[in-house]
């Protein structure tokens, strides 16, 4: 037998051949594989091509975001200009490797809806050539017409899909550009200006990509935002002219303000990082205004005749200089006249904003006065709708209680039939039931000290059963309500009596009549 050394080895060995079949095979194949009863099919345990794919360019995704936070970090340890420049090529390539992963994966995301669209497109066309070509009956024509409807919906839907997600590719490029651009400028602080000469065009061409990608990323919810302003457009011509479209018609057109009002901030943001491009760009081109006016050019003396011909080439590059600035005056004022036309469309986007902003309070405010007003006319009939409420439920319990009880007779009854003719119930007080009663009465009480009860169930008021013979009599004797003392003669008394016990009838019928009459008053 082994020992517990080699024990303690094999269970080590198995635990790491199982650990690498985990990692390397996946969990549901180990335990299929180890426990499982019956053997599944080989293609359930296989992956789908299409979502391998798209695991793996995710995987590509986060890991070179992680390279370029990675080279972001580096920064701090670069102490000189060199080493820093060295770093921002890092940093490009790490970019570039970001913009491509993002690329393929937003692509991957992207050409499912990309075929919806256009094979919605193609049968949307063909059914159009159909309805205008063919010669069809009416029933065919309006299936056709509502499958022309459904398919140009999935195309909507697939174009609002695309739009979502070229929103989020462009969410993260201009996100990996704006954490580039910011450390950028910290760097900036830690060097002085002629040390930092050097990197300034990588700062001026960093600022335009940046608006570029944000302008992207803002034009793209732009056109979700329009979408969704058509579609609310859509659904307020489609209702009917009805009370009761009213309300949706109020909350629609409530809608349309906010979705208008968030389409004017992204438009004044628009319009924003396009001044701030134009702002980079003419920076851009001072700059190389200042460099081309920096520059010297020195003439030296002329001892013969070749070296002027060297002095008119060096003054065609001279005025080839002069023309280069000239051109470039000349794009310095195209783009601020370009500014002063943002300037003006972003001022009356804001006027365009506030008179839209006023117009949805005063909507709100009309349907929060709308209501008011229908809550304070209608608050009496409000009032007798829920009274009406509470009696349909009041009744309906009613009837419900009334059937419960109805049921529960019913019971008691079945079960009375099945009982034997005759039930003796002995009493618990063998006494004569009132002082008023004779001797005999109450002997005969006292020595039956029993209540004979008929099987059926008898009525409050004094009558003989129908089906029994005449051998019970029922006498109630009803309290006085004259009566001002508390004697042991009104309680009132339930006896049953045989029929062939006439002295015990006589005794019966004085008993009532006493009992029903006032007592006498003593002088």
């Amino acid at each position: 037998a082994p020992g517990e050394a080699e024990v303690q080895e094999l269970c080590r060995e198995l635990e790491r051949y199982l650990g690498w079949a985990l990692e390397l095979c996946g969990g549901r194949v180990v335990l299929d594989t180890l426990f499982a009863s019956d053997r599944r099919r080989d293609d359930e345990y296989f992956e789908s091509l299409h979502e391998f794919r798209g695991k793996a360019l995710r995987g590509h995704l986060s890991r070179a975001k992680e390279a370029l936070r990675r080279v972001l970090q580096q920064h701090k340890n670069a102490d000189t200009m060199v080493a820093l420049m060295k770093v921002y090529e890092e940093e490009d390539e790490a970019y570039q490797d970001l913009v491509t992963m993002a690329t393929q994966f937003y692509q991957y995301l992207l050409q499912p809806f990309r075929d919806m669209r256009e094979l919605a497109t193609l049968y949307k066309l063909e059914i159009l050539k159909s309805l205008q070509y063919d010669n069809l009956g009416p029933k065919r024509v309006a299936a056709l017409q509502k499958d022309a409807e459904e398919w140009t919906k999935r195309a909507e839907s697939a174009v609002c899909s695309i739009q979502d997600i070229t929103v989020n590719y462009f969410k993260e490029t201009a996100k990996a550009l704006a954490a580039m651009h910011k450390q950028m400028e910290q760097d900036q602080e830690r060097f002085g200006k002629t040390s930092w000469a050097s990197a300034l065009p990588r700062l001026e061409n960093l600022k335009c990509m940046l608006a570029k990608e944000t302008l992207q990323c803002l034009r793209a919810r732009e056109l979700c935002l329009k979408q969704k302003r058509a579609g609310i457009q859509k659904n307020m011509e489609n209702l009917s002219e009805q009370e009761e479209n009213l309300t949706v018609v109020e909350e629609l057109e409530i809608h349309y303000y906010e979705t208008q009002l968030e389409l004017y901030n992204v438009q004044l943001e628009v319009l924003k990082h396009e001044e701030m491009l134009l702002i980079a760009q003419l920076d851009t081109l001072r700059r190389h205004i200042k460099e081309k006016q920096d520059e010297v050019v020195y003439y030296d003396t002329c001892e013969n005749p070749e070296e002027l011909k060297v002095i008119e080439q060096t003054m065609g590059q001279h005025y080839a200089n002069l023309s280069e600035m000239t051109m470039l005056r000349q794009k310095t004022k195209q783009l601020e006249t370009k500014r002063g036309t943002v300037c003006a469309r972003r001022a009356y986007l804001r006027n365009k904003k506030v008179q839209c902003e006023a117009s949805h309070r005063q909507r709100l405010q009309q349907a929060e006065e709308s209501k008011k007003r229908f809550l304070q006319h209608h608050s009496i009939q409000i009032k007798r709708d829920k009274q009406k409420e509470e009696e349909k439920k009041k009744k309906a319990w009613i009837s419900q209680e009334r059937q419960k009880t109805l049921e529960r007779l019913k019971t008691f009854r079945e079960a009375s039939t099945k009982c034997p003719p005759h039930v003796v119930l002995k009493t618990s007080h063998p006494q004569p039931l009132s002082p008023k009663l004779p001797r005999s009465i109450g002997s005969s009480k006292a020595k039956l000290g029993t209540i004979v009860i008929p099987s059926h169930p008898l009525s409050s008021r004094t009558r003989a059963a129908p089906e029994q013979p005449k051998s019970i009599l029922l006498v109630e004797a009803k309290e006085s309500k004259a009566s001002h003392h508390n004697t042991p003669g009104d309680i009132p008394v339930q006896i049953f009596v045989n029929d062939g016990d006439t002295e015990q009838q006589k005794h019966s019928k004085e008993l009532m009549i006493s009992s029903s009459s006032p007592p006498p008053q003593h002088p």
